[in-house]
C-alpha cells in the first residue's frame, strides 16, 4: 500500500500491511520471510552500538548486524530482534551516503516550527 504524499519516498515503501492467514504450529516466531510474519523497523545511524546495548539488556536477536547487498539500502546493515512479547523488530542502518542523503532531506523539509532560527 502506498500512502498518498507530495514528499519523495525515503524508502521503497511507506507502510507494510500483513494479513495472517495461518496460525503457527508450535507458537515459536515465524521466519521473517514467511506468511504470518510481521515486524516494525527502526532507521538507525549506529547499528553496532544498538545491537550491543539491546544484547546487554537481554534482547534476543535473530541475526547480528548483516550487510545489505542489494536494493535501496545496499551498503547498509540490518538485524532482527524480539521485544519482550516476542514481536519481531528490525534495526536498519543505511549506507553512509544514503544516511547523509536522508538526514539532509529531513533537515530541508522539517516543519517551520522545528527549524532553527
Amino acid at each position: 500500500m502506498k500512502i498518498p504524499t507530495t514528499l519523495p519516498a525515503l524508502s521503497t515503501h511507506d507502510i507494510e500491511l500483513i494479513q495472517y492467514v495461518a496460525h503457527g504450529i508450535d507458537g515459536s516466531p515465524s521466519p521473517v520471510n514467511q506468511v504470518g510474519s510481521a515486524h516494525l523497523g527502526f532507521l538507525v545511524d549506529d547499528i553496532a552500538t544498538l545491537h550491543d546495548r539491546v544484547s546487554l539488556g537481554g534482547g534476543t536477536f535473530r541475526n547480528p548486524p548483516t550487510r545489505i547487498t542489494q536494493g535501496a539500502n545496499e551498503g547498509g546493515w540490518a538485524c532482527y530482534f524480539h521485544d519482550p512479547d516476542g514481536n519481531t523488530l528490525e534495526f536498519i542502518q543505511p549506507s553512509p551516503a544514503r544516511l547523509l542523503e536522508l538526514k539532509s532531506y529531513l533537515e530541508d523539509h522539517a516543519a517551520p516550527q522545528n527549524k532553527p532560527h
